[in-house]
């Protein structure tokens, strides 16, 4: 015997269960300003227990009978037109093949109606499984009201009231989420010991205040004192930091605080220019002064540490066992400038490039780039100015470059340098008819040469030209021009056809 199965009670117009309840017509209450309450369209006739349908709202007029009948289906659609059910019913009592529930047929004719029940309300029965009989039936629980359909209807049209009143009525603009992106460099605003401070206290702390939230751990990498002093902690109390170290300052001494432009804010905007401070525990300020230009081709200018070693460590420090004594940063343009430099010192320039960015010199994979003579400073010459610093990659090309001449517009060439010790290495390149050409090749000594292609398979090849005098090259450097001329090659000749 198939199970049966009761469905939920159908939900009224005010989010509650319909059937015996108060009869109430609850207006939706508008969430704009004003406080309106706007009433639904029409009331649909109410039915309390007994079946007897209760008096509408004196307030509010009766609607026409929403049992008329609905027009036929249209065929076309994969369903046959639904014939007409009795007469005084809706749609949902059409009968086709069985009783028609909500428009879903069930495979069995539905039970009669009790006695005194104007309108019973169908109620679906689902299947319980493919293997349970497919039969299902229909019921009346002895409530009378507004037919299904309808009913689910006059829901929905109520639902988009509502959705309609609240986007509609009530819309306001919303910014998107996030804001604009943060381009602005973080600064610094405040400092103490101020810059050019003197007679500070030797267990004196270094505190620095900046504009926006920081990256602390890029504030950590990028703070520096010279000369050095010791292990530093950093103490954080929003935008301001607190530097103090294991061991006192030195007395009479000055000394430099640097920020690098590497430091970053909270979104990863770093400050892009150093910035420096001086301060002294003496009574004044050392005056020495070392300024330059950081020259390059290839490798970048802004951003690059200057480290300044005593002359004593001779003209390249072994940079594995000694921290520089001063340091700074070049601006966006290159130039740099060492201040509070000691007299009657002699000092070694260098430019750091950390090409694995970790912070320290590794002379196997970083590159330090010295100025050729030690610079010193002395009560008569306290400052040294145009200590340039050119800075050559090893690892980049040089350039032999020249021209090809011909008359022939359509002819092929391939221009070749082979490294005179190692004939494994070389460089070449391809042009079609006269024109410029350039090989870029590693640091070495070269022999040039061009040849003309053949333009087809039984063509005989082209005449080769060798310059004697071979090159040698250095990084970043061109050479040339170099030029090789076919004008006097005869025409192309053919290859004699094989012997049949």
């Amino acid at each position: 015997m198939p199970r049966r199965l009761r469905s939920r009670p159908e939900p009224d117009r005010a989010g509650g269960i319909g059937g015996a309840g108060e009869d109430r017509d609850p207006p939706i209450a508008g969430r704009c300003s004003g406080g309106g309450r706007r009433p639904l369209h029409g009331r649909l006739g109410e039915h309390g227990p007994g079946g007897g349908a209760r008096t509408a709202s004196p307030d509010l007029p009766s609607l026409p009978d929403q049992r008329r009948a609905a027009p036929p289906r249209e065929a076309g659609r994969g369903r046959a037109p639904l014939p007409p059910g009795p007469p005084g019913r809706g749609d949902h009592g059409r009968r086709y093949g069985g009783a028609a529930i909500g428009g879903i047929r069930s495979g069995r004719e539905p039970a009669p109606p009790p006695e005194g029940d104007s309108l019973p309300v169908a109620r679906q029965v689902s299947r319980s499984s493919e293997n349970e009989d497919n039969e299902g039936e229909e019921e009346a629980d002895g409530r009378e009201g507004t037919p299904a359909p309808v009913r689910g209807r006059i829901l929905l049209a109520a639902a988009a009231i509502l959705i309609g009143g609240g986007l509609g009525g009530c819309a306001r603009s919303i910014f998107p989420p996030g804001g604009p992106i943060d381009v602005i460099a973080p600064r610094v605003i405040a400092a103490a010991p101020p810059d050019s401070a003197v007679r500070l206290p030797v267990d004196s702390p270094v505190e620095i205040t900046f504009s926006e939230t920081m990256d602390r751990t890029t504030v950590r990498d990028g703070f520096r004192i010279y000369p050095p002093v010791g292990r530093q902690t950093f103490d954080w109390s929003g935008r301001r930091v607190r530097v103090v170290w294991d061991r006192p300052l030195s007395e009479r001494t000055t000394y430099i605080v640097l920020l690098s432009g590497t430091i970053r804010d909270a979104r990863s905007v770093p400050m892009r220019n150093a910035v420096t401070l001086h301060f002294s525990t003496g009574d004044s300020l050392d005056r020495g002064r070392i300024s330059g230009v950081l020259r390059a081709k290839t490798l970048r200018r802004a951003g690059v540490p200057i480290l300044a070693f005593p002359d004593s460590l001779g003209p390249r420090p072994d940079t594995m066992e000694v921290v520089p004594t001063y340091a700074t940063e070049t601006d966006t343009g290159g130039v740099y400038s060492l201040g509070g430099l000691p007299a009657n010192r002699g000092f070694t320039v260098h430019a750091f490039y950390d090409r694995n960015s970790n912070g320290s010199i590794d002379p196997e994979t970083d590159l330090i780039v010295s100025y050729p003579s030690p610079i010193r400073l002395t009560p008569e010459r306290m400052e040294a100015d145009s200590i340039n610093i050119v800075a050559v990659d090893p690892k980049a090309p040089a350039i032999l470059s020249g021209k090809i001449v011909t008359p022939d517009s359509t002819a092929r060439f391939r221009i070749e340098a082979v490294e005179t010790t190692d004939s494994t290495l070389f460089r070449r390149v391809e042009r079609v008819g006269p024109g410029a050409y350039a090989v870029r090749v590693p640091a070495g000594t070269y022999r040039l040469s061009a040849t003309r292609l053949p333009a087809a398979e039984d063509e005989k090849p082209g005449p080769t030209f060798r310059r004697d005098e071979p090159v040698e090259a250095k990084p970043e450097e061109e050479y040339g021009p170099f030029e090789f001329d076919f004008s006097s090659v005869p025409a192309r000749e053919r290859a004699a056809p094989p012997p049949e």
